[in-house]
């Protein structure tokens, strides 16, 4: 590029015109000879700043492209999920079909299917040997099942209070756990569960297990009081009482909470197994359940409206659908500031020394190692 100086400006760089005289002192003036630039010296000027001006045009358009441009969608990785229930679909599990149908489960990558309960089904069983990924159980099932070398624990308790409660026949008048002395106190299907909480306010009342008689049942709560078979029942208190009210059977009730046998009830479980491997998923897991929880606290008509879509043929009359909702939803809420879910050691302490009191403790552990709180936050 040859050397020149643009019109604009003087050799002193004070404004002036091209051919105009240059006084450079007051005392020595001469006549400057002014700058003619050549026709090839005009075409290079033109092209220079031609250059130039692409080179800005290009740098600019890029800018716009790339920060315009968006970046590339990701499809974020799904798994596969299957959850064992511990009963047929009904409202006792309405905050799971709502994870599902609101997409709470798939907004954190997983894809679950949910299968209820059959007669043979071991919920802990299948979760500890990986049939399943994760279950629906209790705080004493799980128990009873670490001490039988299922490797399974609770990850989120769902019901903060037990929806266990003892019916007792109006007959039999039975007004507290102190009343069971010389009575026959029915377990519906001989359930484990029967025989802890009857153990413990036995235990609680100040009387001997011989005190009273428990035996297994049948798992009709109408034909254990209409036919005699004993003086009370254990049932879920969130839909079963609603079958003796239909059969118009006269009954009292008992809830062992309020006679010092306050545990969790349904509790999400997983395998010791897949808590330590799989942590991020069962954190997803236990997340997206929870949510559908709080959804069904907060919109209960709309919950209704979810459940009645997936209920068992045993739960078709959506009065005994509505019934069951609005009789699960209060167990589910936690006391203080708690988060839903939330488990402690005193509740599960109390599972642990009732399943010893009823006898069928065959080892013996920490009841922490049958949980953990790390999910729930």
């Amino acid at each position: 590029m040859d050397n020149f100086i643009p019109d604009s400006q003087n050799i002193d760089g004070k404004s002036s015109k091209t051919g105009h005289a240059l006084a450079t002192s007051t005392d020595n003036n001469y006549d400057a000879p002014s700058e003619t630039l050549t026709p090839t010296q005009n075409n290079k000027r033109k092209l220079i700043f031609i250059g130039l001006a692409l080179v800005l045009v290009s740098g600019v358009l890029a800018t716009l492209y790339f920060a315009n441009k968006k970046a590339p969608a990701v499809t974020p990785t799904t798994s596969k999920v299957k959850v064992r229930l511990n009963w047929v679909n009904n409202p006792q599990f309405t905050g799971m079909y709502i994870a599902a149908d609101k997409g709470f489960y798939a907004a954190e990558g997983l894809d679950v299917t949910l299968m209820e309960a059959e007669d043979s089904t071991d919920v802990n069983k299948e979760v500890a040997d990986g049939v399943v990924d994760y279950g629906v159980s209790t705080p004493l099932e799980i128990i009873l099942a670490r001490d039988g070398g299922k490797k399974v624990k609770g990850i989120a308790a769902i019901f903060q209070t037990s929806a266990y409660s003892i019916v007792t026949k109006k007959s039999a008048s039975i007004k507290t756990p102190s009343d069971f002395k010389g009575k026959v106190l029915g377990g519906l299907g001989d359930n484990n569960q029967a025989k802890v909480t009857y153990a413990a306010l036995i235990s609680n009342a100040g009387l001997q297990l011989t005190d009273a008689v428990v035996k297994g049942v049948d798992f009709d709560v109408v034909k254990v009081f209409t036919e005699n078979q004993a003086d009370s029942a254990d049932i879920y208190r969130t839909d079963q009482t609603y079958l003796l009210d239909q059969a118009h059977v006269p009954y009292d009730q008992l809830f062992p909470e309020q006679f010092g046998f306050a545990i969790y009830g349904d509790t999400l479980i997983a395998s010791d197994k897949t808590i330590s491997t799989n942590p991020s998923q069962t954190k997803a897991f236990v997340k997206a359940t929870l949510k559908g929880w709080q959804y069904a606290i907060d919109h209960e008509a709309e919950a209704l409206v979810i459940v009645k879509k997936h209920a068992n043929e045993l739960y078709k009359d959506p009065a005994y659908v509505k019934f069951g909702l609005s009789g699960t939803l209060p167990l589910i809420k936690t006391t203080g500031n708690l988060p839903l879910g939330s488990m402690q050691f005193v509740p599960w302490n109390r599972a642990y020394e009732g399943v010893q009191q009823s006898g069928q403790l065959k080892t013996s552990f920490d009841p922490a190692d049958a949980y953990t709180s790390e999910f729930v936050k």
